[in-house]
């Protein structure tokens, strides 16, 4: 049985945010994705984003839990091997 106050703390989860500093990603700024890294991170769901171009710092708030946030920052990873093959498309959206 719960009380009040557990599932009041329940209702967010805890997330240790720290093993994502160094990432690569491409993050929102200016409706257009940009390369960079994650330089910082704050809480459980702020993260700090230096850009490749001009090397400028953007935070991004509630990454994890926002659902309309959830896709401004994105890993910046390579399709495996087995996933990249001639004649392969490339949407751009």
């Amino acid at each position: 049985m719960y009380n009040e106050e557990q599932l009041e703390t329940s209702e967010q989860p805890v997330l240790d945010l720290r093993e994502w500093k160094g990432h690569r990603v491409l993050a929102k700024r200016n409706q257009v994705y940009m390369p960079g890294v994650i330089t910082g991170v704050s809480g459980h769901s702020t993260i700090t984003v230096k850009f490749d171009s001009d090397h400028s710092c953007l935070q991004y708030l509630n990454v994890i839990l926002s659902p309309t946030d959830f896709y401004d920052v994105v890993s910046d990873a390579s399709p495996g091997p087995q996933q990249v093959f001639f004649f392969s498309f490339v949407f751009r959206l």
